[in-house]
């Protein structure tokens, strides 16, 4: 809401702009220049780059359904159910069975801290307490293309910032594709994340066969 400035303020203002006018420049003096172009680019502001909260929307309430192919439990729904600052509990389900997660921002990094099979009541862990009983980490800074990071079971790479997909709920540009790979196995593993919305596609590929779970509606709160 704008401020209404007093009147006296505005007339002390006045004033004050007039009794700091500077005297008139010798007419012979040379008028400054224009900063040349390039001077005057370098002077606007840089934009922000996109961070790691960017492509893992943590509102509770948002919630994400996924299309399965090759697996009858490649079908699965994420749902946030509490947030802090830095954390955020997640329940999976596919239809078998349901899990916890919480996962941790911190120092540039996306970390899987937390995981339960099995877990039936959504209790508030992160008001309640946990015993932190994982280190996965899902995404680490900086966003580019080659960088790559280990994990406790593995080895993470960000192979493409570019990349494209069509899912049944929209079509991405500029997705963040990882490329997962774990000790003693020889299938991989590809995740595709979208700036605003996060994960819209996972891939385990092994071989011939491939199963993949796809974004087919999704709403980021």
């Amino acid at each position: 809401m704008k401020k209404t400035i007093p009147i006296i303020f505005l007339i002390v203002l006045v004033w004050g702009m007039a009794a700091c006018t500077p005297a008139p420049k010798n007419q012979n003096q040379a008028a400054p220049q224009p900063a040349p172009p390039q001077a005057q680019e370098n002077l606007q502001p840089q934009a922000a780059q996109p961070s790691i909260s960017d492509y893992f929307p943590a509102t509770p309430g948002s919630t994400w359904s996924y299309q399965g192919a090759g697996n009858e439990f490649a079908s699965f729904t994420r749902e946030v159910l509490y947030a802090s600052a830095r954390q955020a509990q997640i329940k999976e389900a596919n239809g078998g069975t349901e899990s916890a997660s919480i996962y941790e921002f911190s120092e540039g990094a996306l970390k899987r801290v937390y995981f339960q099979g099995e877990s039936y009541q959504a209790v508030n862990l992160l008001a309640q307490g946990f015993k932190s009983n994982d280190s996965t980490v899902v995404l680490k800074e900086p966003l580019q293309t080659g960088h790559e990071w280990t994990t406790g079971n593995g080895q993470r790479k960000i192979v493409q910032t570019d990349a494209q997909l069509q899912t049944p709920a929209s079509a991405f540009t500029n997705c963040i594709k990882v490329e997962i790979s774990e000790k003693n196995s020889s299938a991989l593993i590809y995740e595709y994340y979208a700036q605003g919305v996060g994960l819209v596609k996972r891939e385990f590929i092994d071989g011939g066969a491939t199963i993949s779970s796809t974004l087919e509606k999704y709403q980021v709160k």
